[in-house]
């Protein structure tokens, strides 16, 4: 089994700062990273 290094990624949406750091290994279908991504969009929609 190969090692995967997690890397934080930054995201700012709206005034709110996001940090995402992957602990899931990359499969298939919808990552958690684009679950989030979503999720992360749709609270600043509401503000």
């Amino acid at each position: 089994m190969t090692e995967q290094i997690a890397h934080s990624h930054t995201y700012r949406v709206g005034h709110i700062t996001f940090i995402v750091t992957p602990v899931y290994p990359n499969g298939h279908g919808e990552t958690i990273f684009d679950i989030l991504l979503k999720l992360m969009k749709a609270d600043v929609e509401r503000l």
